[in-house]
């Protein structure tokens, strides 16, 4: 009995006992140091020149600094299509093309039940999902299946 009220009452305190995750307690960062830690990842990622280097840390901080102003969604959402557009003019097609394969395989490892589904990133290449599942009709099937040999025949 007093297993069981020790396993109940652990049971009960365990939500209090964790610490909740609010965004409040994660570090935020500048807009000058959210550009340049996207422009190194871009360029380990696309091998970018000094030059392109330079273009794309600008372009970074322009639109972090957007970001720091607005944040809704539909706007973020016009931010990375106009952010893509600026970064095409800058990278090389072979560069450009890898960048778009980068964001198409970080949208593909989404947790199943996530709001977003592969694919979803903008300009990403058709998907190729074997994890799709195909639905049973709810409509009787008309003629039903006979297999050859079996002695079945339907009536």
């Amino acid at each position: 009995m007093r297993t069981i009220l020790f396993i109940l009452s652990a049971w009960l305190l365990c939500p209090f006992l964790l610490p909740a995750q609010d965004s409040r307690d994660m570090p935020t960062r500048t807009p000058e140091q959210e550009a340049a830690r996207q422009t190194e990842m871009l360029r380990q990622a696309l091998n970018l020149n000094e030059a392109q280097e330079r273009l794309v840390y600008r372009i970074n901080l322009h639109y972090a600094r957007e970001r720091q102003a607005s944040n809704s969604r539909a706007e973020a959402m016009e931010r990375v299509k106009r952010k893509n557009a600026d970064l095409r003019k800058v990278l090389t097609d072979e560069q450009y093309e890898r960048l778009q394969n980068k964001h198409y395989e970080r949208s593909s490892y989404r947790l199943p039940g996530s709001r977003s589904h592969p694919g979803n990133a903008i300009d990403s290449p058709p998907a190729t999902r074997s994890h799709t599942t195909v639905r049973p009709s709810t409509q009787p099937n008309p003629r039903p299946m006979t297999h050859p040999g079996s002695g079945y025949t339907p009536r």
